[in-house]
Parts: C-alpha cells; structure tokens; sequence
C-alpha cells in the first residue's frame, strides 16, 4: 500500500464498482461501494504531488448516514488507510460518501 499523500486518482480507477469495508471504532462495519473516481482539476498544481480527486462511496440500502470523520477503510488489494469521509446525501440506491484527496 503507497503511503495516503502519494496515492492518486490511477490508484482507485480499477476499483471503482468494489466493495471497501468502514470500520466504525466498534460498531458493525458499514460497506461502502466505490461509485466514482473524478479529478478536481486539469493538471498536477506547481509543486503538489498529485493532481486532486475525489472519490465516491455509496452504502447501499441505507439512508441513514455516519457524521464526518476519519475512518478506517479496508479494501481487498489496496488495503487499509484512514480517509476522511463525509456524507453528502441519498440517492435512489443508498447514502453516498465522499472523501477529497488535495
């Protein structure tokens, strides 16, 4: 697993449609489907690592949400990273996450 500051949008692409278990500190843990990868602009900043992106969770079937925070999130072959969530509403399938990587 790369370090969190060096992982880029080309990480997550062939992910997208995946299955990324949140751990919720000792509650049960949330699964988040991985909906979208999008850049946030058209190129690497000067002296920035990486070009933004965010990424797009969805929990399907459920319509309530967890507040903003930092999680643990584990995924099959990319492993486990702690990324700040935050919820930004339902859909027609379930409540949708997203997490901002600058």
């Amino acid at each position: 697993m790369k370090e969190l500051d060096r992982l880029t949008k080309e990480d997550f692409d062939p992910y997208v449609g995946d299955v990324f278990e949140l751990d919720r500190g000792g509650a049960a843990t949330l699964s988040l489907e991985l909906v979208a990868v999008e850049s946030l602009s058209s190129g690497v900043t000067k002296g920035a690592p990486r070009t933004p992106f965010s990424l797009t969770f969805r929990s399907p079937g459920e319509r309530r949400h967890v507040e903003q925070h930092i999680f643990t999130v584990l995924h099959v072959e990319l492993g486990t990273m702690d990324v700040f969530l935050v919820p930004i509403g339902p859909d027609e399938v379930g409540m949708r996450y997203e997490a901002v990587f600058t």
